[in-house]
């Protein structure tokens, strides 16, 4: 996988999404313009239809994030693979499929600490909410039933503006997604520059 080419194909999606949600943005202002005293209803309705701008922009930055995470992997992957010389992770686990915490503890044999590297924190971000919105319906990390204390132990989240009293979605728009895309970016080339001096040395 050419991972600078995926990025670029990932930031080109989603620039073009931010246009598409742009254009009916445009038309739902023009809209709410000659209506007089618009019901919320009626406001949802405009916003949240199938092409309606604030679906569009929670779908869009959703499949970013996801499709963000899937390289951010690809990566961790290519990067092992090349370093190690083996598609394996010790002699049975194929590297590609292995999970994270199992990539970042074979590349950590090799040399490469990955929670050091530039955008580490971002990145766990990213992860976060890619698995929020495949595992927990968009919701933060859900509290678990702790027998012991007879009570609910709530989780900790890397995502900013996490409250642990409560039980809530991602706020994920576009901005945020923009960083996210900057800082797998960083990421992913320290991850590589790593790789390539460890290569040298040896």
């Amino acid at each position: 996988m050419d991972i600078d080419h995926e990025h670029e194909v990932i930031e080109a999606f989603f620039a073009r999404g931010v246009t598409w949600v742009a254009a009916e943005s445009a038309q739902v202002t023009t809209q709410l313009s000659s209506s007089t005293a618009p019901s919320d209803d009626f406001i949802e309705e405009l916003l949240f239809h199938a092409n309606g701008p604030a679906s569009l922009e929670e779908i869009i930055c959703r499949a970013t994030v996801n499709e963000l995470n899937a390289l951010i992997e690809a990566g961790l992957q290519e990067v092992l693979t090349r370093i190690s010389g083996s598609i394996l992770i010790g002699d049975k686990k194929l590297v590609i499929g292995a999970k994270r915490d199992e990539l970042e503890k074979a590349l950590s044999s090799h040399g490469i600490q990955v929670a050091d590297l530039d955008e580490y924190y971002k990145v766990l971000q990213i992860k976060e909410i890619a698995e929020g919105f495949k595992h927990r319906q968009g919701f933060r990390p859900l509290p678990k039933w702790s027998k012991s204390a007879q009570t609910l132990e709530y989780q900790s989240s890397c995502v900013p503006d996490f409250k642990h009293e409560t039980i809530h979605g991602y706020e994920v728009g576009t901005q945020e997604v923009r960083d996210y895309l900057r800082s797998a970016k960083v990421f992913l080339d320290a991850l590589r520059k790593k790789r390539g001096r460890d290569r040298i040395k040896n």
